[in-house]
């Protein structure tokens, strides 16, 4: 029986057959510039992180809702679970609620910015949002932490959504 032991050490790569060492180099893997006709990423692509995907709104809403399975206790503006499954509107949402019980503290998520222009054109009192990348976040923690003191954006991530 033979025994092959291979050691990678960078780019070169070390082979010890029957106590006879041997140093290669390695053909590196052809890189793939373009998407595949079949609609692949690019082996070369990075994944983009969740938190900058579609159109992203934080928001402090009152939490509505009688609580049956019908209609749901939510944030305002927040799909019931029967319309979430439609991509066209608010896709998804998480909160958490504030100190008082209130108000919801939400990041809400649309595939089009279109899908919150109810909630821009709130004149609802205690309703404010803030849309990623135009507020600050110092801006919107300082607004989050008056409706729940503990509010931080290190346990308070982006949603993920596909």
């Amino acid at each position: 029986m033979r025994h092959l032991k291979m050691f990678w050490f960078g780019s070169l790569a070390t082979i010890t057959l029957l106590g006879q060492q041997t140093t290669t180099t390695p053909t590196p893997a052809p890189r793939t510039t373009a998407v595949a006709a079949r609609g692949s990423i690019a082996t070369g692509q990075q994944r983009v992180d969740p938190g900058t995907t579609y159109h992203r709104v934080l928001a402090i809403v009152p939490i509505v809702g009688s609580g049956t399975f019908a209609d749901p206790k939510r944030p305002m503006f927040a799909p019931t679970p029967q319309a979430a499954a439609s991509r066209s509107g608010i896709i998804g949402y998480q909160h958490l609620p504030s100190d008082d019980g209130k108000f919801a503290l939400v990041e809400f998520v649309a595939v089009d910015r279109s899908a919150f222009a109810e909630l821009f054109a709130s004149t609802i009192p205690g309703v404010q949002y803030f849309e990623v990348g135009k507020a600050s976040t110092a801006e919107i923690q300082a607004a989050f932490q008056q409706k729940k003191a503990s509010f931080s954006f290190s346990t308070f991530r982006p949603m993920p959504v596909q």
